[in-house]
């Protein structure tokens, strides 16, 4: 047992130094007005400029039943063991190793949220990562893909909300993005069942047309508002709604290019990639 926990203790340690991704420098980036630079702090900025999307604004009304001691427990064990520090110094491997009475007051904490309709600045705020898109020209700003470090206290909590919609949701037969136990492979399986069987049939054959659309910027630029009214007409519960409207409205996000920090600067809609909900 003595050496379990000096095993747990040295684990913690290991967790508390932190490990965090790192956007390696391509050199100069060209920026919107057509100049190019290789300023660190002006390609970060120029970086987070490009990710506050021009969308609809909206401020909700607020949350929900209790949120008991089992539900974080199981939040918590559910999330996966990263060593990345979210924007409050704190990684998800912190939280593995909590005792039971800050698993309670993180209950209290979570309750105490929706109820008052309030989310703490912290668990609103992004360390944007910046990480190059394969085959693109590394000079174009646009040719990069944003990966938000967030919370993971907020994102237990997230994952906590989005038990309670899933609960209340039944996805599409059809649908496989976003969907427990279906991915892309699921969905190409599917299509091309329905090909191949559509080949095989006697004439007159089965043919099928694919329509394949690529939304461009789609986490950044979707309006909050509209993506609430789809979340407000598919559940009963209007009270979650509320709360994941406040969690997303006027987030703020800081980029990381190399080891330089933009400022902070609020975003006008979009989802971060990288959240759990």
């Amino acid at each position: 047992m003595e050496d379990k926990r000096k095993t747990d203790c040295n684990a913690l340690r290991r967790v508390i130094k932190g490990l965090k991704p790192k956007t390696k420098s391509s050199g100069s980036i060209r920026l919107p007005n057509g100049s190019t630079t290789t300023n660190q702090k002006t390609i970060a900025n120029a970086m987070a400029s490009s990710l506050v999307a021009e969308a609809e604004e909206t401020s909700p009304q607020l949350p929900a039943s209790s949120i008991s001691h089992a539900e974080v427990k199981l939040a918590i064990l559910k999330g996966k063991p990263s060593k990345a520090l979210g924007p409050d110094g704190i990684c998800h491997l912190h939280l593995k190793h909590v005792p039971d009475n800050c698993i309670n007051l993180m209950a209290e904490l979570f309750n105490a949220s929706i109820d008052e309709n309030k989310v703490p600045d912290s668990w609103k705020k992004a360390n944007v990562f910046m990480l190059p898109k394969p085959g693109k020209d590394p000079t174009e700003i646009k040719s990069f893909r944003p990966v938000s470090l967030l919370s993971p206290v907020a994102k237990v909590l997230e994952r906590i909300i989005l038990e309670r919609i899933r609960q209340e949701i039944e996805s599409p037969k059809d649908q496989h993005a976003f969907k427990k136990n279906h991915s892309t492979t699921t969905a190409i399986s599917e299509a091309t069942c329905c090909i191949v069987g559509g080949l095989n049939m006697e004439k007159p054959a089965c043919r099928t047309i694919m329509t394949c659309l690529d939304m461009k910027a789609a986490f950044d630029t979707i309006s909050i508002a509209k993506l609430l009214c789809g979340l407000e007409d598919a559940i009963a519960d209007k009270k979650v709604g509320g709360w994941v409207g406040k969690y997303l409205y006027k987030r703020k996000i800081s980029v990381q290019y190399d080891e330089v920090k933009s400022s902070w600067l609020t975003l006008k809609g979009g989802v971060p990639q990288g959240a759990v909900l």
